[in-house]
């Protein structure tokens, strides 16, 4: 299947199971910048329910491309997210053996635009699951996709598929129900080296199914 995704900062777990899944996949690096969707911020899971970490972004007219949308560093937002992370994940299974490199990641985000950061937070997740598949990155805008165009899915108030997915054990899940589609921080954390084998979830592959056939 050939899918056309959009550049996250560490996208949804149903994200990396469309880039895993699928047989020919590209990501859009020469569209506009998108406000309120997974371009500029990821969904975690913390003490007080789902908790978006917004990257500021300095150049917001929305006609900016993504590949010249600089980042606004004064805000110290690196250094937010990280420890929000972290206080989040701290004491799940796995985040211990993640956190060196995660913080790596955070003390370089000062020499990043938004898409060469977002392509970071991807090989560093790639590396994490283990995986050697590489983005392939499109050349020019596609305005006619000869697949499935999945660019404008990803909004986390409101997105265009609100992909199943199975249960695993989270983190403060003695306060809240499983919440599913959250950062692939929170399943990477979670389920460690399994987590690869998640996103092989056959809730995942029908999804996909469905989409293309409808």
């Amino acid at each position: 299947m050939k899918i056309l995704l959009p550049s996250t900062y560490f996208g949804s777990t149903f994200w990396y199971a469309m880039f895993l899944l699928g047989e020919e996949v590209q990501i859009e690096s020469h569209e506009n910048f998108k406000k309120q969707t997974l371009r500029n911020r990821c969904v975690i899971l913390g003490p007080n329910g789902k908790q978006s970490l917004v990257i500021p972004v300095l150049n917001k007219n929305s006609k900016s491309g993504i590949q010249n949308m600089e980042l606004n560093h004064k805000e110290n937002w690196a250094w937010n997210h990280f420890h929000s992370i972290q206080s989040a994940y701290g004491k799940s299974p796995f985040f211990e053996y993640y956190k060196d490199a995660l913080e790596a990641l955070y003390l370089e985000a000062e020499n990043h635009n938004l898409w060469t950061w977002n392509h970071a937070c991807l090989q560093l997740t790639l590396k994490w699951l283990k995986e050697d598949k590489s983005p392939n990155i499109t050349d020019s805008y596609m305005s006619n996709f000869d697949g499935l165009d999945a660019r404008d899915w990803f909004k986390p108030s409101k997105p265009v598929i609100d992909a199943p997915s199975s249960r695993y054990l989270q983190v403060f899940s003695d306060r809240f129900e499983f919440i599913s589609n959250l950062s692939i921080l929170d399943l990477v954390f979670n389920l460690g080296p399994q987590a690869r084998n998640y996103l092989n979830n056959p809730l995942y592959k029908q999804c996909l199914h469905d989409a293309r056939t409808a």
